[in-house]
This record gives structure tokens, C-alpha cells and sequence, in this order.
């Protein structure tokens, strides 16, 4: 295991889930290890303990994006998927084959980039620039300015289309970027043994509340991108908050929801 873990085996906490046979080599195993820092472990069970609580358990990410995020039931004949979570500073991505994780990787590449970009171009402090990137008239991908145009009419003068244009022009370049090192993921995956080609892009995170994120992606990947559906896999709200609001909160809650389903 040392030769695949960047640490020493006696700082890290291991585990490992037997994934069933190779399709081209039966008689082996596909095996997937999970190895965190022990230190790391230690400070977040501490803190959990600090607060009252009991820590049930640890996991990481991309296992729990995996059982909330992939479709239900997973059809293992759809290639494979992969699954984006552009969080707050870090975007998680995992791709999938027949339910399993096979390639994870962390991309250093997350919402608060893209408000970064937006307060470069166009000149606008940090909340305002947070503000318009979720503003559904500022709308990625293609066909964008006709929609803008119609939909500006009843408020005109209220949206400066300058303004639009280098909101836009900003959020594409983080999109751009993002996609760049998505597409060198992609390629990585080609190039193992027995990989299926990724036919869809499930998009989850906090960036995933950008207006039509997922389809602009789509067009730069060139692979049917769409938001995931967590909230589809519960049994039912018992929250204290409606199923609208619960629904508009799903991009940000699907790690979330992973850590708390039962594994299979």
C-alpha cells in the first residue's frame, strides 16, 4: 500500500472497500484505498467530541458523493459517470463506473474563484460581484444575450449590459478553467485499462447555484451536464425547513446527504 499512499503508513488511518473482480483479469480484485492523515482524524473526532456529539463515523468525499449523487438505480450499462462537487474553495471530482468509484481528485478550483474573476472584471467588491454570479439574468452558455435582452425589457435601465457582459465574461474563464483540468481528468481516465467513456457530468457544490453552470460546462466538455438530484434518494422532509427551500439548497448539501445514507 506505501507504494500508492503519499505518507507514511504510521501517520495515516486505512481502510479499504473490495470493489468485486477485474472484467479483463477475473481472477484479481479491484480494490479501492482510502488513507487519511492520523493527525488530521484526530482533530476533527476532537472537535466533534468538544461539542457534545459523538463521532459515528469518518468518510470521505468522494464515497459520499458517490452514494447521494449517483442516479437510483444506476444503469451500469451508461458508461461511466462523473461526478463534480465545486465546493467553496475545492472542487471534489469522482468518476464512477457501475456504482464505484475508479478515479478520484482534488481540483484547486472553487466558487470563490469565480467570484475572484468577476471582481477583476468588472470592479466590483466582493459581495457584489457573489451577488450578481447567482443572479439568474446573468445566464451562462449559448443563446445567453437574446434571453437577456427579452427578459431586461419590463426592468430596462435597472441592468447595465455592460456590467452583464463582464460578469459573464469572468464567470466563463473560472468555467473555462474548471473544464480544463475536468478534461485532463477525463483523458486520465481514457488511459486506464478497460475504461469506459464518461457519458454524463453530475455537478453538485456551492458553484452549482451559478445560473446554468451545468449546461455551459456541458458545451465546453462536450459531455450532457447537469445538476445531481440528492434530495430524490430521501424517504421524505422531516426538517424544519419546505421542500422548495430544501430543493434550492440541494447543490450545496450533497456531501452532506452522502455522509448521512447507510452504506449498501
Amino acid at each position: 500500500a506505501q507504494d500508492h499512499i503519499p505518507m507514511p503508513l504510521d501517520e495515516a488511518v486505512l481502510d479499504y472497500v473490495v470493489l468485486g473482480p477485474r472484467e479483463e483479469r477475473s481472477d484479481l480484485d479491484r480494490v479501492l484505498v482510502v488513507a487519511a492523515q492520523r493527525e488530521m482524524i484526530s482533530r476533527y473526532t476532537s472537535a466533534v467530541r468538544t461539542s457534545g456529539l459523538r463521532p459515528a463515523g469518518v468518510d470521505v468525499k468522494a464515497l459520499s458523493l458517490t452514494r447521494s449523487t449517483l442516479p437510483d438505480p444506476f444503469f451500469g450499462d451508461e458508461g461511466a459517470m462523473l461526478l463534480l462537487d465545486v465546493g467553496a474553495e475545492i472542487t471534489n471530482l469522482v468518476v464512477a463506473d457501475r456504482g464505484n468509484p475508479v478515479l478520484t481528485r482534488f481540483v484547486p478550483v472553487g466558487f470563490v474563484d469565480f467570484v475572484a474573476a468577476v471582481v477583476e472584471l468588472a470592479d466590483l467588491p466582493e459581495d457584489e460581484a457573489e451577488r450578481l454570479a447567482l443572479d439568474p439574468r446573468v445566464r451562462l452558455g449559448s443563446g445567453q444575450d437574446e434571453a437577456h435582452e427579452t427578459e431586461a425589457e419590463p426592468e430596462e435601465g435597472s441592468f447595465d449590459p455592460a456590467l452583464v457582459y463582464d460578469v459573464r465574461r469572468g464567470l466563463e474563464g473560472a468555467a473555462q478553467t474548471l473544464a480544463d483540468e475536468v478534461q485532463r481528468s477525463i483523458e486520465h481516465h481514457r488511459s486506464q485499462e478497460a475504461a469506459r467513456e464518461v457519458s454524463r457530468v453530475l455537478l453538485s457544490g456551492e458553484a452549482a447555484l451559478i445560473p446554468n453552470l451545468d449546461g455551459y460546462l456541458g458545451e465546453l466538455l462536450d459531455v450532457p451536464t447537469s445538476r445531481g438530484h440528492p434530495v430524490e434518494k430521501l424517504s421524505g422532509n422531516r426538517s424544519n425547513i419546505s421542500d422548495d427551500q430544501l430543493r434550492a439548497m440541494e447543490p450545496v448539501l450533497a456531501v452532506a446527504f452522502g455522509l448521512a445514507m447507510e452504506e449498501e
